[in-house]
C-alpha cells in the first residue's frame, strides 16, 4: 500500500511504466514520492500546452500579423515561440501543481498518482511527449536549430503524434478505470 509501507522503488516503477514494460499490479500501488509525480505530470502538461501554443497558434499568428508572410519566416517565429512556450510552461508547471493541490492531504497526491499511472491514454501521450523531446534536442542540436527549437517541435510532434498510437483506441482494456486504493493513515490502520 502507500504511505510507511512502499518501499523506495516507486521512480523506477513508475519509468518502467512510463517505458511501456510490465508492471503488476502490486508494483503499481508503489508510489513511494506521489508528490513528485504529480508535480512532473502536470509540468509535462504546462510544457505540451506552451509548445503547442506557442508553435503552431501564437507564433504563426504573429508572424502573419506582423509580415514577412514567407514559409520560412514563420516556421523561424514558431520555433522560436515554441521554444519559449517550453520555458514559460516549465516555469508554470510547478506553480499550477501547488495551486491546484495545495490543500491536498497525502492521500489525494497518492490516489491521484495511483490513477494517473494506470490512465493507459496519458501513459501513451507523456510517453510519446518524452520521446519526442529526445529526438527533438537531438536533431535540434544535429541541424543547427538550436536544442530548445528542437525540444519544442520533439514536443509538438511526440504530442500529436500520441492521437495515433498503438494501444490508445476505444479498447475495452483501455477504457477501464482503475478503483482509487484505500491509504493506510493513523485513523483506519486497525480497521
Amino acid at each position: 500500500m502507500a504511505g510507511e509501507s512502499t518501499s523506495k522503488k516507486g521512480g523506477a516503477i513508475w519509468l518502467k511504466n512510463m517505458c511501456g514494460m510490465t508492471v503488476t499490479d502490486a508494483e503499481m500501488e508503489d508510489v513511494s514520492n506521489p508528490r513528485l509525480e504529480l508535480l512532473v505530470h502536470i509540468s509535462t502538461k504546462t510544457i505540451q500546452m506552451g509548445a503547442l501554443f506557442g508553435m503552431l497558434a501564437i507564433g504563426p499568428v504573429t508572424q502573419l500579423v506582423k509580415g514577412p508572410r514567407t514559409i520560412q519566416a514563420i516556421a523561424h517565429r514558431a520555433l522560436k515561440y515554441g521554444a519559449n512556450g517550453i520555458i514559460i510552461g516549465a516555469a508554470a508547471g510547478p506553480v499550477v501543481t501547488y495551486g491546484s493541490s495545495r490543500k491536498f492531504e497525502y492521500e489525494n497526491y497518492y490516489d491521484r498518482s495511483y490513477r494517473l499511472r494506470y490512465n493507459r491514454g496519458q501513459v501513451i501521450t507523456d510517453r510519446m511527449c518524452y520521446f519526442g523531446m529526445a529526438i527533438g534536442a537531438g536533431a535540434g542540436y544535429a541541424t543547427g536549430i538550436g536544442i530548445l527549437p528542437g525540444i519544442a517541435l520533439g514536443v509538438v510532434v511526440g504530442t500529436s503524434g500520441s492521437v495515433f498510437a498503438p494501444g490508445k483506441g476505444c479498447s475495452q482494456d483501455n477504457n477501464k478505470t482503475k478503483e482509487s486504493v484505500p491509504v493506510k493513515t493513523e485513523d483506519n490502520k486497525d480497521a
